[in-house]
């Protein structure tokens, strides 16, 4: 069952009221779902948010290189292409760009992506993410980022992605008398899947990787963070950041910006609430209610009386 791909992204309140065609039928009323002007419009959002969006901030020493506007044919390398949302990211940019996908397994993702698009396979956690990610950055004009852990300890935190981690929670809390921030910090050194992991240092080697490998050639580079960061604060966003989610995309933030600055690339930071569905292998709650049976990359109405 295909689930559909809802987020609080720019642009998407359009693309809903596009996509949603209601027709008065006596003595009921139906509503028609067109996912493929859904999809397009979703995925353009992305394509031009480097080029909509407020550019970096630059230092007095710092300029944005001549021609740093992302054009047809640039190579964009998607982190994290095998999600529920890089899949679809990659999936249309792929129409206008040289697409290569990082990914942990290249097997779960070869059905869904066309051809075109390049995977490789890397893992965030290695010791020398450099290396390993040099082939998928070489020339890179473009890096989307969009990896990420749960606020809260699923089976995302494992090393695998797709284990329980219900006994090595307990026992690290156990360990640290119940104290969460150390609890959390063994399960780092452990090299669980933890918000410090995945979304600050990983980030962070993300950056230095991307440096070495495409150099000045970079232009723009876009992140999907989460909504909060800039309200940590403020509820309910403090419950959201209990294990320090929301401090490592706000540290991934602020070393983005600054490297921006630094090196003359544009830059955009989404910051979406809840992301629901995608396609097509975790989350299955407005696929499941409306019982959508097709994927996204073509019309399929979904009636409801």
């Amino acid at each position: 069952m295909v689930p559909l791909l809802l987020s609080l992204l720019a642009g998407l309140a359009g693309a809903l009221s596009v996509g949603m065609r209601p027709t008065m039928r006596a003595p009921s009323v139906r509503m028609q779902f067109d996912f493929d002007s859904l999809k397009k419009q979703f995925a353009d959002t992305v394509i031009s948010l480097g080029n909509s969006m407020p550019k970096a901030p630059v230092m007095p020493s710092a300029s944005l290189r001549p021609g740093g506007l992302l054009k047809p044919g640039d190579t964009v390398t998607v982190i994290g292409a095998s999600g529920n949302v890089g899949k679809l990211v990659a999936l249309r940019l792929a129409e206008k760009f040289k697409v290569r996908g990082v990914v942990r397994d290249a097997s779960r993702v070869k059905g869904f992506l066309p051809e075109s698009v390049e995977l490789f396979e890397a893992d965030l956690r290695a010791q020398d993410v450099t290396a390993e990610l040099r082939p998928a950055l070489t020339g890179a004009h473009a890096m989307v980022v969009c990896t990420g852990t749960t606020a809260f300890p699923t089976q995302a935190w494992s090393p695998t992605g797709r284990d329980g981690v219900a006994l090595p929670v307990l026992k690290a809390l156990f360990s640290a008398q119940f104290n969460v921030v150390n609890a959390i910090r063994m399960l780092d050194e452990e090299g669980f899947n933890t918000p410090k992991t995945v979304d600050e240092l990983g980030n962070l080697k993300l950056l230095k990787a991307w440096e070495a490998a495409a150099g000045n050639t970079r232009k723009q580079l876009v992140l999907l963070s989460s909504t909060g960061v800039q309200r940590r604060a403020q509820m309910p966003y403090p419950i959201l950041n209990a294990c320090g989610v929301l401090d490592a995309k706000a540290a991934a933030e602020a070393a983005i910006v600054a490297d921006a600055a630094k090196a003359g690339y544009r830059y955009t930071i989404v910051r979406p609430g809840q992301l629901f569905g995608g396609p097509y292998d975790n989350n299955y709650y407005l696929g499941t209610l409306f019982q959508v049976h097709d994927s996204l990359l073509r019309p399929w109405p979904l009636r409801a009386c």
